[in-house]
């Protein structure tokens, strides 16, 4: 198969300059040859237009009519499609002055006239082969990005299995709050996406974090979790362990990029300081932890206990409202009420018997 020469452009007002450059070239390159800095942006107007083979380096004199080389490269390089392109002055105006300007605009060489054959060449083909290397990388680099994603949805999915495997296995030890950890995930994701959170590591934070809030609990043990009656005084100090047992189970176990054994840990905190187990305030929770601890507290109150009675759903809304910005984030709150009392999420997402 034939080899197709690399496309240069060169761009000057000389006929004789054009003419040495010609011939110095063509056994190398494809040409286009222009006497304008108009006449250049114009054909590559045309051609990015057309979607045609744009020039892989340009070749640029400076002092011309109607605009001048410096002119030219600044267009070219405050276009995304062109900015790429080498620029490589070649110039009769030999002052330092002129030559620093040449690459604030963004030229990747300069050089000056009479025309070296030799130099021209050799130049033109260095900086041919580092715009090839560095697209080829660039490309490399678009491909590997593409793999690692994958490679990070799979991971996802497979943790958001192992999380949900562990969500049974804690309800094993409490019957009572089957299904609590995975509808406080999905409802603490549904309030983040409804504040518009965008970010993903934030949201798979809240999603995980979520799925593993409870996961101390099993420190606890069944005969607590488990009696009905009301709780002493003793069995719900041993109960608010569960948050720190949690964070330090997560912490020792799980090697993870996200901050879940912090979440957990904050998930009982209350913004004014009377939660547990460090009685943190609003500027010292971590957001993620604001969100959970009002899906929480709304999938609690609406489930059975064998301790208490079911408060229900609107007692939840009572109790987020009258303790927002006390208790409970005031954005968290709204977005909460927002999907729960005006788009009925909770209805439409948390099986019948979860609800009252």
């Amino acid at each position: 198969m034939e080899q197709i020469l690399p496309l240069v452009m060169i761009v000057d007002d000389s006929a004789s300059n054009l003419d040495v450059l010609n011939q110095a070239l063509k056994s190398e390159y494809r040409m286009i040859m222009l006497k304008s800095g108009v006449d250049a942006l114009k054909i590559i107007d045309k051609k990015l237009t057309e979607k045609t083979e744009l020039p892989e380096v340009i070749l640029l004199d400076i002092i011309m009519p109607e605009m001048n080389g410096y002119e030219v490269c600044q267009k070219l390089k405050s276009n995304p499609a062109t900015c790429d392109i080498p620029v490589i002055f070649i110039t009769a105006m030999e002052e330092t002055k002129n030559i620093t300007r040449a690459f604030e605009v963004g030229a990747v060489d300069y050089i000056t006239k009479p025309i070296n054959v030799a130099e021209v060449k050799a130049r033109a083909g260095t900086h041919l082969v580092n715009s090839r290397m560095s697209k080829e990388l660039s490309t490399q680099k678009e491909l590997l990005e593409v793999v690692v994603e994958e490679r990070t949805q799979q991971l996802k999915e497979t943790l958001e299995g192992l999380f949900n495997t562990n969500a049974r296995l804690v309800e094993m030890m409490d019957p009572y709050t089957a299904g609590h950890q995975r509808s406080v995930s999905r409802l603490a994701l549904a309030i983040a996406e409804k504040m518009g959170v965008t970010d993903n590591d934030m949201l798979t934070t809240i999603r995980f974090a979520g799925l593993l809030h409870d996961i101390g609990k099993p420190r606890i043990g069944p005969f607590i979790l488990g009696r009905p009656g009301e709780l002493f005084e003793s069995e719900i100090s041993t109960i608010q362990k569960h948050p720190q047992e949690g964070y330090n189970l997560v912490k020792d176990e799980i090697n993870s990029p996200w901050p879940l054994a912090e979440v957990i840990l904050q998930v009982h905190e209350r913004i004014d300081g009377s939660g547990y187990p460090n009685k943190l305030e609003d500027e010292d929770i971590l957001f993620e932890a604001k969100i959970i601890m009002v899906a929480d507290v709304v999938e609690a109150m609406t489930s059975h206990r064998p301790y208490r009675r079911t408060p229900g759903i609107d007692k939840a809304m009572f109790e987020i409202v009258s303790n927002k910005g006390k208790l409970y984030d005031s954005g968290v709150v709204d977005a909460c009420v927002q999907l729960i009392q005006v788009e009925n999420w909770w209805e439409k997402n948390i099986p019948q018997a979860q609800w009252v």
